[in-house]
């Protein structure tokens, strides 16, 4: 990944993936850029560092038990009147 001077990173999501016969442990990166806008990159399990794989597990766990709470939060909005 290569940033730009005016990039900044603003999240990062340790987030595991699978499916029949694949997993994968990638580290999604967003990105700003100088103009505002949002892009996401990604961190693959070999190019992490020790200290990178030795979080992974905290942040998938975080990031779970964040989506849902966002999630719970997002539907009692669409359901209550405005």
């Amino acid at each position: 990944m290569i940033l730009d001077k005016n990039d900044t990173i603003v999240a990062v999501v340790a987030k595991a993936c699978h499916g029949p016969g694949w997993s994968n442990t990638p580290i999604w990166v967003f990105v700003q850029d100088g103009n505002g806008k949002i892009r996401q990159e990604d961190i693959q399990p070999e190019e992490q560092s020790p200290d990178m794989r030795l979080l992974y597990e905290v942040l998938d766990v975080t990031h779970s038990k964040m989506l849902h709470a966002v999630n719970k939060i997002v539907k009692s909005h669409e359901k209550s009147p405005h």
